[in-house]
């Protein structure tokens, strides 16, 4: 994932990719975001991140007679506390929403006719910057 900040507006790009040796799972997108400032204090400054934009993948599986399944679009939407103990890094908590539904590609007459769906993810990180 990479970016680019602008006064308190950012646009971020980044790929996932998991995968088996049955099937694989790609997934793509950008995010518009805004930073909004909690706690200015010089010694440990905190902000609010927020972002949405689209998203999109593609899922092949690797079976025989197993189908196939469209390419899809989807959105995401991201939340993010951050903190800049030094210029140079900052260290922040996430949480990411995603919602991407792959249909498909085949006549189906019972079951489920696509994949995926809502999901979250969590994490931290540390971003350095040049």
């Amino acid at each position: 994932e990479g970016g680019y900040r602008f006064n308190n507006w950012e646009v971020t790009a980044g790929a996932d990719f998991a995968g088996t040796p049955d099937f694989h799972v790609i997934l793509g997108g950008f995010r518009f975001g805004r930073g909004f400032q909690l706690q200015s204090e010089p010694k440990l400054p905190v902000a609010l991140h927020v972002g949405v934009g689209p998203l999109f993948g593609q899922l092949e599986v690797y079976k025989d007679r197993f189908g196939d399944f469209e390419n899809a679009l989807g959105w995401q939407a991201h939340l993010e506390v951050r903190t800049e103990p030094l210029s140079s890094f900052d260290l922040s908590v996430w949480a990411d929403y995603r919602d991407i539904r792959f249909e498909f590609d085949e006549d189906v007459t019972s079951g489920d006719d696509e994949a995926f769906g809502p999901s979250w993810l969590f994490g931290a990180s540390v971003s350095l910057r040049f």
